[in-house]
């Protein structure tokens, strides 16, 4: 997988269509080797797709690593951490853990921004607690690091009513101000806002819509 996405990031400038679908079809054969669903040529999950390339891509980094092979797997620029702190309705007991993630999956609103603030809204989990007398809690989540890529999966099937697919529309801002969103104001200069102007010290905000997705390059403020 390395290098097959290796040898597309440098033909990427050849005017050989031919070369280009050589080394598609060497991609799509590769991946397809893994998961047989993406040998045809039906649609597939745009999201799918890209969660088995970076799969793919962390487990051939690890192993460059393991043989003494001086690298930087790729995917580290697409993950980050998130904090996540419960507490118990009954007697206040807190718990936090650290959990890593490589994208976030958003369901649909009338803005990004307010897909991003839903995401982070306290949420009412069921428990057990060590006070033996609570059995629900409430859920927050903060950012604990940033990535340098940052994928945003906008889920467009309403599950909860038989799969219908959302056709509402999505404002996507030229620029998405990152801090007021929990935990980055305590990151510092690491990214407080993504433009798509930037040539230095850039962030990208990936956006996964359905069966296509779209990058568009963002700095940090």
């Amino acid at each position: 997988m390395l290098r097959c996405l290796a040898e597309l990031q440098q033909a990427r400038l050849s005017s050989s269509k031919k070369q280009k679908k050589q080394l598609l079809r060497a991609l799509k054969s590769c991946l397809s080797a893994r998961c047989p669903a993406f040998d045809g040529y039906d649609q597939e999950d745009a999201h799918e797709f890209l969660m088995l390339i970076l799969l793919q891509l962390k487990e051939e980094g690890e192993a460059l690593r393991t043989s003494c092979v001086s690298s930087i797997c790729p995917v580290e620029h697409f993950e980050f951490q998130l904090k996540s702190v419960r507490t118990c309705t009954s007697c206040g007991l807190q718990v936090s853990r650290v959990e890593d993630f490589n994208h976030l999956s958003l369901n649909l609103r009338s803005t990004l921004a307010h897909s991003l603030h839903a995401y982070f809204q306290p949420t009412d989990i069921e428990i057990s607690c060590e006070c033996e007398q609570g059995c629900r809690a409430s859920e927050v989540q903060e950012f604990s690091t940033l990535p340098r890529v940052l994928i945003l999966h906008v889920m467009r099937f309403d599950m909860l009513d038989y799969g219908e697919k959302l056709k509402d529309r999505m404002d996507i801002p030229a620029q998405l101000d990152l801090s007021d969103f929990p935990g980055v104001a305590s990151l510092g200069k690491q990214s407080r806002s993504v433009h798509p102007q930037a040539s230095t010290d850039c962030m990208v905000l990936c956006l996964i819509w359905g069966t296509a997705w779209t990058a568009a390059t963002t700095s940090v403020m």
